[in-house]
């Protein structure tokens, strides 16, 4: 079940926390007080208080028990996060001409740098473990032929080949070594997700008007 997050004590380290499982390591701005429309359902935490290292928000110090709040939706947290060079291997992030927060081409962090995959090979099943980084369950559409534009330096994949219940495009199967593929950047893989209702504990999506 998805819940919000109320904003009291909400701060730029509870933002932190939320934009790097989305890939984006800039300052983020945290906003309150339903900016981005009122959510509706369960409130699940109150008075956060994050050091900004953490994995998830169920890794940081909050009041009363999860789901048990006097908050109301028109408390509703929200942020906006900012992208900047650093990364974290493993770390995907959705960019390009025409992306959201739920579509683009596809570039995967390897070694502090940036890299996108080649469309060899590239399916659903691929675009499933992208999307579930970034908490869309639905059935994603692939694109190919940088449907999203060109990427610039490594390209890190070719000819994936995943079963769409891996973690991360790193514990697929793909041709030859990571980084050493004869393909262009004219080819590099995009993905528009699709949310749905299901959804892991400690997944975050960031929805609204």
């Amino acid at each position: 079940t998805w819940g919000t997050v109320c904003d009291y004590g909400w701060g730029t380290n509870d933002a932190v926390v939320v934009c790097k499982q989305f890939g984006y390591y800039g300052p983020p701005t945290p906003y309150s007080g339903g900016y981005f429309g009122q959510g509706t359902g369960i409130i699940l935490f109150s008075d956060l208080n994050c050091n900004g290292i953490e994995s998830s928000l169920f890794s940081c110090l909050f009041s009363s028990s999860i789901g048990h709040t006097t908050c109301t939706h028109s408390r509703d947290a929200g942020v906006s996060c900012l992208q900047q060079d650093g990364c974290t291997t493993g770390d995907v992030r959705l960019v390009g001409t025409g992306s959201t927060i739920s579509q683009g081409r596809v570039e995967v962090c390897y070694n502090n740098t940036w890299g996108t995959v080649c469309d060899y090979g590239w399916g659903t099943n691929d675009a499933v473990v992208v999307c579930k980084q970034f908490g869309y369950y639905g059935p994603p559409t692939p694109y190919s032929g940088g449907y999203f534009g060109q990427g610039t330096g490594i390209i890190l994949f070719s000819d994936l080949n995943c079963n769409g219940i891996e973690s991360s495009l790193f514990s697929c199967l793909f041709s030859s070594s990571i980084g050493h593929t004869t393909c262009t950047h004219s080819r590099d893989a995009g993905v528009s997700c699709l949310q749905q209702d299901g959804c892991t504990t400690g997944d975050v999506r960031l929805v609204g008007t």
